[in-house]
């Protein structure tokens, strides 16, 4: 299986992401799922923007695995992708990492 990226055809919204976000992007076809140690809220970066993911049901009901989570990613990595509508999108506000 061919990582379309390989061939320099990257992921939307690659180039605006840390350096760190980007070689998780990069290396794991996705989804991506990120947690900073010091804080409980989970994203899906999608499409550049990380969305906050409400609650475990929601995540749980999206099909998403624990192990899939990057749960060491430093807080101000997270804190520096830009947010995006969260997840479910009448959720509210999301909160910072």
């Amino acid at each position: 299986l061919a990582l379309p990226w390989l061939f320099d055809d990257k992921p939307k919204g690659l180039e605006g992401l840390p350096p760190d976000i980007q070689s998780i992007v990069l290396r794991d076809p996705g989804p991506i799922l990120l947690k900073c140690k010091s804080s409980p809220h989970i994203y899906l970066v999608d499409d550049g923007l990380k969305r906050w993911i409400k609650d475990i049901p929601t995540f749980e009901d999206r099909g998403y695995l624990w192990e899939d989570v990057y749960a060491h990613v430093p807080c101000a990595s997270i804190q520096k992708v830009p947010d995006g509508p969260p997840i479910p999108e009448d959720a509210g506000v999301p909160p910072g990492p």
